[in-house]
């Protein structure tokens, strides 16, 4: 039996992970804001605590404002610990955005025209590759319970983004400054008792654009903090800021730090920073690191940096007696991962030449990998050989 439009529309959400009833019936709501937003951010957030205790709100809440921050359009902030996700979810039929929630603009795919509406924009945005850095509003998230201070949790999420309030009410405090929220999340992390806490405090700072306040604060929890936990969230953060003090502390960070987590979280970190010196950064790793999981966490940032520095390097690496069979498998599996094929000259002369069978058997098998004549031939030499 045939399937109508609206069946094969809604079979495509399902495919997206989205459900059926969700597509009608938006979240039970229940969001205060408020008025006066001349008031500074401590002041407001001590007026949401007055607001929730007049509106006898009996358990958990959510209280939040709004960050503004440079990226590209298609990059959103998702709630729980900072994570990253790449897409479009304006208008989802599932989950209206938390900006369509604060607005009151709830319009849920009630009908065949307007699914087929919503699919077509997906199916664009799908197609597209290039999108513009824009400003865009992150909200900063605290979930909490009547009459403590500390939160239950902290959480992010691009007003673009579907949150889910789980029915618990939302007050609003509206927008702040990267100054204040900075002032406010730093006191989190110097005064609350929680660890995990603490930890989404730092990866709320690392957030902000301020990179001239942010770093030097990532930078004192590196120097001296005593919690491995929150050196290894200032690591990461330092990751989200393209900045040359950001290179030198994730490098000292990666050769020095009593933890190999630490360690490890650090070297992983220079991989989104995209000045030449996190190359050379992550090379000197790549070398000297005494520790091997330190080493490949360069070794596998490297194989995404896409140079012809990089290329090069990796070729030196693998080809070191010194290292472990690992170790050059990791370089191997880089110099794959390195866009256009770049990596691929370096390849033939490993399985070609190199010294040691195994290596050369991993190089012959990654060529073979391959949808290039460069490798084919080189495959067609070595069975003639």
């Amino acid at each position: 039996m045939r399937r109508s439009t609206t069946e094969k529309l809604i079979a495509f959400f399902l495919l997206a992970g989205l459900t059926v009833s969700g597509l009608a019936f938006p979240q039970n709501l229940s969001i205060y804001k408020l008025d006066d937003q001349s008031k500074t951010l401590k002041n407001r957030r001590q007026q949401g605590f007055q607001m929730a205790q007049a509106e006898n709100v009996p358990d958990s809440f959510w209280m939040g404002y709004a960050i503004t921050k440079v990226m590209p359009e298609d990059i959103y902030y998702f709630s729980w610990n900072g994570l990253i996700g790449r897409g479009h979810w304006r208008r989802s039929p599932a989950n209206p955005s938390l900006e369509d929630l604060l607005s009151g603009h709830v319009d849920p795919i009630d009908s065949d025209q307007k699914l087929k509406e919503y699919t077509q924009e997906v199916l664009n945005r799908m197609g597209k590759r290039d999108f513009p850095e824009v400003e865009k509003s992150v909200a900063v998230l605290f979930k909490q319970k009547p009459g403590t201070n500390e939160p239950e949790g902290i959480f992010l999420c691009s007003l673009d983004f579907p949150f889910k309030l789980e029915d618990h009410p939302l007050i609003w405090l509206g927008e702040a400054g990267n100054q204040e929220s900075l002032e406010l999340l730093w006191d989190m992390v110097q005064n609350f008792s929680g660890i995990s806490l603490r930890e989404e405090a730092l990866r709320a700072i690392g957030t902000h654009d301020a990179a001239d306040t942010v770093i030097p604060l990532l930078e004192s929890v590196l120097n001296e903090g005593e919690i491995p936990e929150l050196r290894e969230a200032a690591a990461s953060e330092l990751g989200n800021h393209n900045h040359s003090r950001a290179v030198e502390l994730l490098l000292h960070t990666a050769m020095h730090d009593p933890s190999l987590e630490v360690r490890e979280e650090a070297a992983s970190a220079l991989e989104d920073i995209t000045l030449p010196e996190s190359v050379d950064a992550l090379i000197k790793i790549a070398r000297r690191a005494s520790d091997i999981s330190v080493r490949e966490e360069a070794v596998e940032a490297l194989g995404d940096k896409a140079a012809e520095k990089v290329g090069m390097d990796l070729n030196r690496l693998v080809n070191e007696e010194t290292e472990t069979i690992r170790l050059q498998k990791m370089a191997l599996e880089a110099l794959e991962d390195l866009d256009d094929n770049q990596g691929l000259p370096y390849l033939i002369q490993i399985a070609l030449k190199h010294k040691n069978p195994a290596v050369r058997k991993y190089a012959i098998q990654i060529l073979g990998d391959f949808q290039d004549p460069r490798a084919l031939e080189t495959l067609i030499k070595i069975l003639k050989q």
